[in-house]
């Protein structure tokens, strides 16, 4: 996996097979907060075209300026991003209402949802309802990322601890 991982002014594009487990080591030797902007598929070999591509922006290592060409093509490949599945995701993909936050995403009314999953627009509602009241079974999330083109994933993530 490719991981681009934002500090203050500068932009790390790393590989690792556990972007998850990596990130976290360089946080604890970072003074800055890391934001990690995306997550692709990829080898060794990409990270080092990538590398090459933005030679010009380098600073040290596998730091890089985050100007313009850096943005531009984190934007253009947010589509593969995958840091929701290594609990990195914070936004799209966290919490519940996500049958909401995709069908408002992709533009598609309750209506439409409904003649995809060949269901009524009431029971879109109802789904919803039961998402936000954490009552909805996977069985019918899966269907929902099926017909929006999205993989389901069901996961669990280590809790976060608070330091006493």
């Amino acid at each position: 996996m490719i991981y681009f991982l934002k500090a203050d002014k500068r932009v790390k594009i790393g590989y690792a097979s556990d972007p998850s487990n990596r990130i976290s080591q360089i946080q604890t030797s970072s003074s800055h907060v890391l934001e990690v902007l995306l997550i692709i598929d990829g080898n060794r070999d990409e990270e080092r075209e990538l590398h090459a591509r933005f030679r010009n922006l380098r600073r040290s290592g596998e730091w890089f300026q985050f100007e313009e060409p850096i943005r531009s093509y984190i934007e253009s490949n947010i589509h593969r991003d995958r840091k929701y599945e290594f609990g990195l995701a914070f936004g799209d993909f966290e919490g519940n209402e996500q049958v909401l936050r995709l069908r408002t995403k992709n533009g598609i009314s309750t209506a439409k949802l409904g003649e995809m999953l060949n269901v009524s627009q009431q029971r879109v509602c109802e789904i919803q309802a039961y998402e936000r009241n954490r009552r909805v079974t996977i069985r019918t999330l899966q269907r929902v990322a099926d017909v929006l083109g999205y993989n389901f994933e069901y996961r669990f993530v280590p809790k976060r601890t608070e330091e006493k």
